[in-house]
């Protein structure tokens, strides 16, 4: 039933995929430092519960597959619905995942990584970012809407996700990062001069760019029961690991903004 339903649900996340082509990286230039006067900073984690994913080293998984991280959050979250209303509550729970995340509770890298984050952007004084703001629900054009209704010199929107590679080896962490400019003299900087009526169509940003961190995951008897060790050991060794993550994803977010083009 769940094969035959994703199979009817994957023409629409790849039709709200296509979308939007892929925005290259852009930096901000350096002239246009000093027309920071305040950033509205986002971060949005709609992710609830940790994934199980293919070792980017392996494919394209470190990066959208076409147009933005926030299309696949919108495409992906479509087809969980579904998903998750065809689920039997008294199946048994077969896959290795579902153990460890009911094992780690309700556990919140979201609060985590907005903590981390946060405390990074505070520290680039000519960016003026206020207290980064956490969005959980997803909705369509919720950038545009966002900039509309904003007061300051630009917007700052930081979409985020995590996995597993499937071999349990290692933690991803994933950023996609827009700013968009909302003066005149900031948008002299964006990436394409254009007519569009969006304030933040992709090739509206002032600074775009993707990362992606990993930290390795050493839990010990993997081999042996993985699903029985998962359970047992698996949370706190990737609780750990999460913590790294937001650490790493966070100093790496600091570096590539204070970078000049």
């Amino acid at each position: 039933m769940l094969q035959r339903l994703y199979l009817l649900i994957a023409p629409t996340l790849v039709f709200i995929l296509i979308a939007c082509a892929p925005t290259p990286q852009n930096h901000i230039d350096f002239g246009a430092r000093g027309y920071f006067e305040t950033v509205d900073a986002y971060l949005i984690v709609p992710q609830k519960k940790l994934d199980l994913r293919p070792d980017v080293s392996q494919s394209n998984s470190s990066t959208p597959a076409t147009g933005s991280l926030i299309s696949e959050f919108i495409a992906l979250g479509v087809m969980a619905n579904e998903i998750e209303k065809q689920k039997d509550p008294n199946a048994e729970k077969t896959t290795l995942l579902e153990p460890l995340q009911e094992s780690m509770g309700d556990y919140d890298f979201a609060e985590l990584l907005l903590e981390n984050i946060d405390s990074k952007l505070q520290r680039i004084h000519w960016l003026n970012a206020k207290d980064l703001i956490l969005i959980r629900d997803v909705e369509r054009n919720l950038y545009s809407k966002k900039c509309r209704s904003s007061s300051a010199s630009a917007n700052l929107f930081i979409a985020a996700d995590y996995w597993i590679s499937e071999d349990i080896s290692r933690l991803y962490t994933r950023a996609e990062l827009f700013m968009f400019p909302n003066t005149p003299e900031l948008s002299h900087f964006k990436a394409k001069q254009d007519d569009n009526n969006s304030p933040a169509n992709d090739t509206d940003n002032i600074y775009h760019n993707i990362l992606t961190v990993s930290v390795p995951l050493k839990i010990e008897g993997l081999v042996k029961n993985r699903t029985k060790i998962l359970a047992a050991n698996g949370a706190e060794k990737i609780k750990s690991a999460l913590t790294v993550a937001a650490e790493e994803v966070s100093a790496y977010i600091e570096r590539d903004i204070e970078i000049m083009d």
